[in-house]
């Protein structure tokens, strides 16, 4: 029996940008991740414990382009508040956007690799390669709102034995995205 559960995590996400007059500027994010709901463990049908993780980032991103959102290398101590050990880690990241069939529909990617260190009480929750693949055709519908078609890979790899087989698992979805860059005190939010 599989047990499929929506996505249903929550991102808060500030993040400081020195700006510089270079391509490469450094960069400081702090993140909470959490969920609405704990994921059941297949085996026991026991709710594993809600995921709680806060994240400090520190690394260098490539000033945007016409097609590159962002592009990041960073470093990163990861530790979730419900359990587990404090994490160490790599991560790039990258975003990119293409528009086609007359610069209205446009061709989305997001690819986010994430590799941990081995620490002290690691367990079988704990991964120590995560990597995340969206690909999206937005369509508009008004302004800034569109209609998305997605694929979202995910790949794992555990750092115990027990989970050290490579994994992966892929959710197509379709849904309304709204997508809009505000810089206070240039311009009014709505």
């Amino acid at each position: 029996k599989q047990i499929t559960e929506s996505a249903d995590d929550i991102k808060l996400d500030l993040t400081y940008r020195r700006k510089s007059k270079g391509q490469i500027q450094p960069f400081l994010r702090s993140q909470f991740d959490t969920e609405f709901t704990p994921t059941i463990n297949p085996k026991t049908q026991l709710k594993n414990s809600k995921q709680q993780a806060l994240r400090g980032v520190m690394g260098l991103t490539k000033a945007a382009t016409n097609h590159w959102r962002g592009v990041e290398a960073s470093m990163l101590l990861e530790q979730d508040l419900g359990q587990g050990p404090l994490q160490f880690g790599f991560q790039m990241r990258g975003q990119g956007r293409w528009t086609i069939s007359q610069n209205r529909v446009a061709y989305a990617m997001r690819n986010d690799a994430t590799y941990f260190l081995q620490a002290a009480g690691d367990t079988e929750r704990d991964l120590a390669l995560r990597y995340n693949m969206v690909h999206e055709i937005l369509v508009p519908v008004i302004d800034e709102l569109a209609l998305s078609f997605a694929a979202d890979l995910f790949f794992f790899k555990g750092k115990v034995a027990a989970t050290q087989e490579p994994g992966m698992s892929m959710l197509f979805r379709v849904g309304l995205t709204y997508d809009r860059l505000w810089k206070p005190r240039y311009q009014p939010l709505f």
